[in-house]
């Protein structure tokens, strides 16, 4: 469904009298497209829920601190976009859950984050078929995601609250993510 919307949408932005080197790259628009769709209707459901819920401003916490680390970590990915979808509205979901009922002590987060840190300067960035990925670029994208987490870890020692503790869980996830790309399950 999301590939076919992505690819009749391509194809009115892009008409058929179209210069070919754009006609080339129609299949990495189509992608791009698929991946802002996802992103999309997962992000609209998880603020749907939060809002059902009552708990936006730390949904949306997560949601950021979610976004960006995995952004640049990769890790395990869906077979599908249903998939997808559904995985990561249940996981963005299950913050506010988590927020209700665990407490972080300054310490416990500073550990949580070093761990994450050390997993993701381990793992991350994670292989792609998708994404060439040159030693460049690999040192760029470690060096990314440590002022991630250290950015973070500061915000978090600030809102000692269910923001720090939203932003502590989107961190694990991603991490949770990275580890679970190496089983050979989804391959």
């Amino acid at each position: 469904m999301i590939k076919k919307l992505s690819q009749k949408t391509i194809e009115y932005l892009l008409p058929d009298n179209v210069d070919e080197s754009l006609d080339d790259k129609k299949d990495v628009y189509i992608y791009g497209l698929e991946c802002f769709y996802n992103t999309l209707i997962t992000s609209i459901i998880i603020l749907a829920i939060a809002m059902w819920q009552h708990t936006l401003k730390v949904t949306i916490s997560w949601l950021i601190a979610f976004a960006v680390l995995r952004h640049h970590t990769g890790g395990l990915h869906a077979p599908s976009p249903l998939l997808c979808i559904l995985f990561s509205s249940l996981l963005g979901a299950s913050n506010s859950l988590v927020v209700q009922t665990i407490t972080f002590s300054k310490e416990l987060a500073t550990l949580f984050i070093l761990f994450d840190l050390i997993i993701c300067l381990i793992l991350a960035p994670a292989k792609t078929t998708k994404i060439a990925l040159t030693n460049e670029k690999i040192i760029r994208e470690k060096f990314c995601i440590t002022c991630i987490l250290i950015v973070g870890g500061i915000i978090v020692h600030v809102f000692q609250d269910t923001i720090g503790i939203s932003i502590i869980y989107a961190f694990s996830c991603v991490t949770m993510l990275l580890i679970l790309s190496l089983l050979p399950i989804h391959k």
